[in-house]
């Protein structure tokens, strides 16, 4: 999964344990992030004299071959 925020400079923090994100409670987001299991991504972006984006959240659903 990749994420991307249309704030140039923005600094993108995710969790996938369904808490909120947060910069000191989520993880800096610096690559694309390897989804294998059913799972949620939440994630926030956050600029320097800005406030932070609200909370996106991105579920995904494993379904195993036939």
């Amino acid at each position: 999964v990749t994420l991307t925020s249309d704030t140039t400079g923005a600094d993108i923090y995710y969790t996938t344990d369904g808490t909120t994100p947060t910069i000191s409670g989520g993880t800096k987001y610096s690559s694309a992030i390897s989804v294998t299991a059913t799972q949620t991504i939440k994630a926030i972006a956050v600029k320097s004299g800005m406030i932070p984006s609200s909370v996106q959240e991105f579920a995904y659903t494993i379904t195993p071959g036939a």
